[in-house]
């Protein structure tokens, strides 16, 4: 199954798969991670908290390190998920990096936000 035939279920497919076939899991994400964009994020986050899992940290920090090095990665919600996942493992310095990363993306306030939604006063 191409998971770019099912875009709205690219969440679903991935977190479901990732308690009990974690192979399984990395083939999905790696499809996903070939897409490119934001669900790219979503994916190397996923990919990380696998990694953590199975105590290979190394492996786990390259994942957010290779988000960074994406200028136009769609930054905003997956950073806030990266933030979550460091902020659990008691991360917190790198943790409050990633949330200053995903409230940076918001757009400028003389810009149309692209969700379509109000803008608040900074």
């Amino acid at each position: 199954m191409s998971i770019s035939i099912f875009p709205n279920v690219r969440g679903s497919l991935y977190s479901g798969a990732r308690t009990d076939e974690v192979d399984r899991a990395v083939a999905l994400l790696g499809d996903v991670l070939a897409l490119g964009g934001q669900d790219a994020g979503f994916a190397r986050f996923s990919l990380a908290e696998i990694c953590f899992t199975q105590s290979a940290d190394a492996d786990a920090w390259a994942h957010p390190r290779a988000l960074e090095e994406i200028e136009s990665s769609g930054r905003g919600p997956a950073e806030l998920v990266g933030a979550e996942l460091l902020e659990g493992r008691g991360e917190y310095g790198e943790a409050l990096r990633w949330f200053d990363r995903a409230i940076s993306a918001e757009a400028p306030d003389d810009s149309p936000r692209s969700d379509g939604g109000a803008q608040y006063p900074r």
